[in-house]
């Protein structure tokens, strides 16, 4: 399928701050519980992802009055990227955190990646077909007293061995809700996916 086969795009992560994101809301509302401003429950998020990604192969699962043309500009941003790499959307979350956690997951797999770049193994892995659409939320929780991140993927990894394609949801979060420990929390989010995805590959 087409849709899988594109070949992958060299993305660089983008700093983008919060006070510049027009569509930002503060966490706590007045009208908002213990969950803040987030209702979808992760298995809601994670369910709904993975129904988007086979959108076009299942049509059990086919949500009604959506287009392929409208999963393609989520997925890829097409028409609708202004970002300068050949890649927009999900295809270019603002985090590189799933792509070295899959990336050291595969090196530990097979051994001839250990040593190259994560975008190296990438593709050398799956000759270049690799997907990862994510989505990365981050900061202190006012309501659990934690800095947290939160992480939403659907992943497809063509590798000689059979592709592996699965979604995942994962959250990880160290006491004390401070920016400070976000990047904390961020590196445990990475180990955390790394055993998940190792998991995943093995044969």
């Amino acid at each position: 399928d087409a849709f899988w086969r594109t070949p992958s795009r060299q993305v660089e992560a983008q700093i983008v701050s919060r006070a510049s994101d027009s569509g930002s809301r503060s966490y706590r509302c007045d009208d908002c519980g213990v969950t803040g401003n987030k209702p979808m429950t992760t298995l809601a998020s994670a369910e709904f992802l993975k129904r988007l990604a086979t959108h076009k192969r299942d049509p059990l699962t086919q949500l009604p009055g959506l287009t392929d043309a409208a999963v393609q500009m989520l997925f890829y941003g097409t028409g609708h990227s202004e970002n300068s790499a050949n890649a927009g959307g999900m295809m270019a979350g603002a985090s590189l955190t799933p792509h070295r956690a899959i990336a050291a997951a595969l090196q530990q797999q097979f051994p001839e990646l250990q040593g190259l770049s994560v975008q190296q193994t990438l593709d050398q892995a799956t000759n270049g077909n690799w997907r990862i659409f994510h989505k990365l939320g981050a900061g202190p929780s006012e309501t659990r007293g934690a800095s947290e991140v939160v992480a939403l993927a659907h992943i497809c990894l063509p590798l000689a061995s059979g592709t592996k394609e699965f979604t995942v949801a994962a959250q990880a979060s160290v006491a004390d809700n401070s920016y400070d420990n976000v990047g904390l929390a961020g590196a445990k989010l990475e180990r955390l996916l790394e055993r998940a995805v190792r998991e995943v590959i093995q044969p």
